[in-house]
């Protein structure tokens, strides 16, 4: 019988050999859309890095009980990219975060630059929605590792957290060779670290300050991209780049 998958973003997968009971929008998909039945088999995954055999036990109304029966390979997935976009308006910025996780970034931070026209501030229902729409992007493309979605922080502040990335800024004003050819000469053995300027692009003290922290400058070719676009086309570059030296555990070699 064909296994099928659940992604769980919850602590409750601990330990193997335990029920684990699913309800909610979860359990309410597999029991009224899916149909699952018992003695149907799975693979449940955390998206922290756990993954588990299990068989439906029951089904009742939008509840269905799981049997957890032993741990499974679940091997880190992710690339070895920290994206830095500045917010963008609207719809925009959740495409941007939805297309990144398909893609398999390990991890987003937010940044609030001079020129950044959306600012959710204290907005924690926004934070929350960028990382519902991960988990809805993990299951799309039936990856292992959820992208870590950080809050919101200013450039500043950024440019003091960014000491273990190598560090790549995506500017229009540079005169270096592209990313995609600077990457095919040598990909970091280091999490790639790549900002991306808001609509507005960066203002010269901000790509002043940058330089002077050690980012590369770099560009995505001939052309000038929207925010988001440029994301995507970052983050695409780095799979490309990177997806025929990963060994069978998905790290680096």
């Amino acid at each position: 019988m064909a296994r099928f998958e659940v992604i769980v973003h919850t602590s409750l997968l601990d330990a193997p050999d335990g029920e684990l009971s699913i309800s909610g929008p979860e359990g309410r998909h597999l029991a009224k859309v899916r149909r699952i039945r018992p003695g149907a088999n799975a693979i449940i995954k955390d998206g922290l890095g756990k993954a588990f055999s299990a068989q439906v036990i029951s089904v009742h109304g939008e509840t269905v009980l799981f049997q957890i029966t032993s741990q499974v390979p679940c091997p880190d997935d992710t690339l070895p990219l920290c994206l830095m976009p500045a917010i963008i308006k609207g719809k925009r910025m959740d495409w941007l975060v939805q297309k990144a996780c398909e893609l398999g970034v390990r991890e987003i931070r937010p940044v609030i630059t001079s020129r950044t026209v959306a600012r959710p501030g204290n907005d924690r229902q926004r934070i929350r929605r960028w990382r519902d729409i991960s988990v809805q992007a993990l299951k799309q493309c039936s990856g292992n590792r959820l992208t870590e979605i950080q809050a919101p922080v200013h450039l500043e502040e950024l440019l003091d957290s960014t000491r273990e990335l190598f560090k790549i800024m995506l500017w229009e004003g540079t005169e270096e060779r592209s990313m995609f050819s600077h990457l095919q000469a040598r990909v970091p053995k280091r999490t790639m670290g790549i900002l991306i300027g808001p609509e507005g692009g960066f203002t010269p003290d901000e790509v002043s300050a940058c330089l002077n922290r050690g980012f590369l400058a770099c560009s995505l070719g001939s052309r000038i991209l929207r925010a988001e676009t440029a994301a995507i086309a970052a983050a695409a570059q780095v799979a490309a780049v990177c997806q025929d030296r990963f060994t069978s555990g998905g790290k680096l070699v």
